[in-house]
This record gives structure tokens, sequence and C-alpha cells, in this order.
């Protein structure tokens, strides 16, 4: 199945959870011309991406068996065991393309319904095996990527729960690290931002975002109604990293 043309999404990733992408989600969609899907929408892709590439692998190494049955059973013959009997690998893959684009297609289709013609979708802390077989699918789609201080990232994340200790913390930044890698063999459009930069510079960042998107009219005050701010009710305090949760940034650098 070819990639569909003229459907080029709006991609927010980064390679840490807790770097920014949200405040990046906010301001876009605050543009009347733009909606950028969630966490959810980036978990479905990453789904079936990351399952078209298990299962290729999968297939390719039971090609040798797989390919005689079916093309016995083709020619008639059905009098042995044809457990094995599986649609082509390139067949099997088009199945998980047309999957994963159909369900994005409604949400282009709702986008474009709602006046929102610039869309896409964010994930945090992204799947770096996915991101390659995503910018094959879509080859007009465009990434923004979002870097923040890793010794921050994780201070934020272990405050929300989501990582505790040493053996996490490792694991957090060394799938970041391959996220990292990963996105910089892209070949695809790509605009890369820094956090600190993003919060300092608002001007300039609201210029870049409606440049490299197409987003008409993004509203700054979003910048002023910052979600986990000191004083909301929903504030998360960051956490102190130990020595040994701290020792696990410094391979990232």
């Amino acid at each position: 199945m070819p990639a569909l043309s003229n459907r080029n999404p709006i991609i927010v990733l980064s390679p840490f959870l807790r770097s920014g992408t949200t405040l990046l989600q906010r301001l876009l969609c605050s543009a009347p011309n733009t909606l950028i899907y969630g966490d959810t929408v980036g978990q479905e892709v990453e789904f079936f991406t990351n399952y078209a590439s298990m299962r290729e692998q999968m297939l390719k190494s039971q090609q040798a068996a797989i390919e005689p049955v079916r093309s016995s059973v083709l020619s008639g013959n059905v009098s042995n065991f044809i457990t094995t009997l599986s649609p082509s690998l390139k067949g099997s893959l088009k199945g998980f393309q047309a999957a994963c684009l159909a369900s994005l297609e409604v949400c282009r289709t709702e986008a474009l319904d709602a006046g929102r013609e610039v869309w896409g979708w964010k994930i945090a802390g992204a799947e770096p095996n996915s991101l390659a077989r995503l910018s094959q699918w879509y080859p007009e789609a465009k990434f923004i990527w979002v870097e923040r201080n890793v010794e921050d990232c994780l201070s934020s994340a272990k405050a929300a729960g989501m990582l505790q200790g040493e053996a996490e913390a490792r694991n957090f930044v060394e799938k970041a690290k391959a996220c990292n890698q990963a996105f910089k063999q892209l070949t695809a459009n790509k605009l890369i931002l820094d956090y600190q930069s993003i919060t300092e510079d608002q001007e300039k960042t609201i210029v870049h975002l409606e440049s490299f998107t197409g987003a008409k009219g993004i509203d700054p005050t979003v910048f002023s109604e910052r979600i986990n701010q000191f004083g909301n009710a929903s504030y998360i305090t960051p956490s102190p990293l130990t020595l040994e949760e701290a020792a696990c940034t410094l391979s990232y650098h």
C-alpha cells in the first residue's frame, strides 16, 4: 500500500518524558487552523509500527517454511498440514500499514471537519524503533523534536512517579539515547527545539512553529498558563535525584 499523499501530519516528539511536548501541543492547538492530538494517538501509532517491525522479522525468518506451503495450496495440493499458511510478507506488512493509516485518517478527517487543516499528534518519550517506519509510511510528515535538560526530565518524571531508582533511571536514559540516534538518521522534514529556548524566547518560538507547521494565530498567552506551575492544585514538585540516578544522565551528554 503506497503512503498516503497530501497527508502530511505534524508529529511532536521527544526522547524523554516531561520534555515540554504538552506545551508545544497546547501552543499549536491554540491556532484556529491546527489540531495536534495527544499521546494516546501517538501510542497507538507506535503500537502499529512496532508490531509491523516485529511481524516483519518473524515472517522473514519463517519464509522458508511459509512460501512452499502457500505455493502448494495455491496449486491445489491440500493433502499436507497447512497450519503455517499465511499471507506473503509484503501482503502482511501492507495490512498493518493500512490499519495504522486508516486510524490516522479518522484523525485527519475530524480535524478537517473542524476547520483544522494542520493536524498531527504528539508522543513524549518516543519509541526509537517506530521512527524509521513512521517516516516511511508518512514521507511528507513534519517532525518537531523537543530537547530538554536530562536531569530536569528525570527529576520531573521521578516526582510524577514515572521512575524510581538507579535501574529505572538508566533505562530511561538508554531509551532516550536510542531515540535520539534514530531521529538523527531520519531524512524527514525536522524542526529541533530546546525547551529552555522555547520558554525564554516565546516570540521566536511562535515564529518558528508557525513557519514550520503552517499554524496561524498561535496564542502567546498559552505560555503564561502553565499546567505544572507552582501554586496550581495539580503542581508536582520536582524530586531531587540521588547520586546514583544523577550519574545515569552522564552518558547522555
